[in-house]
């Protein structure tokens, strides 16, 4: 089982927030998704939806027009919503 960026199990359909957009994730994206994604980070709340074998956690956001995204980032990249 995946932990947050404070040791807390995560688990499918938590609430977690995104503490930064990595760098890697934002690298080759069209403009338009890297934009959501930085507005997202650490201003949203996320639902963890599933994770990879790698051992990242899939997220899914609105953004403010109302299209819907996925990502997937490392567990230490998120923070259990409280």
């Amino acid at each position: 089982m995946n932990v947050d960026s404070n040791g807390k199990p995560l688990a499918d359909g938590a609430l977690v927030r995104l503490l930064r957009a990595p760098p890697e994730l934002l690298e080759g994206l069209p403009l338009v998704d890297c934009k959501a994604i930085k507005w997202a980070a650490n201003e949203i709340l996320m639902r963890m939806v599933g994770q990879d074998d790698y051992g990242n956690v899939e997220l899914e956001f609105a953004d403010p027009e109302g299209v819907r995204h996925w990502i997937f980032v490392r567990p230490t990249d998120v923070a259990l919503a409280a």
